[in-house]
């Protein structure tokens, strides 16, 4: 599936626990912060899939904080 606004992600496991995952996307930089840091924003692209809601989209962005987010799927 094709996408205008990003390309496929580049990962690589850089140690046992960690992940780097790596993306261009056709946006401004801000834009793309705001999508990842933003709560009602990250609901709306990460559960892009019918069916699916995000009723908890908690982030504490500041270093050492935690984030709590739940997915349901409305046919389950």
């Amino acid at each position: 599936m094709s996408n205008q606004f990003y390309k496929t992600a580049d990962v690589k496991k850089t140690s046992a626990t960690t992940l780097e995952i790596r993306r261009s996307f056709n946006a401004k930089p801000e834009m793309v912060y705001r999508a990842y840091t933003e709560p009602d924003l990250m609901r709306r692209w990460l559960t892009a899939y019918p069916g699916w809601e995000m009723p908890v989209c908690e982030m504490d962005l500041r270093e050492g904080g935690k984030y709590h987010w739940r997915w349901v799927n409305a046919a389950n």
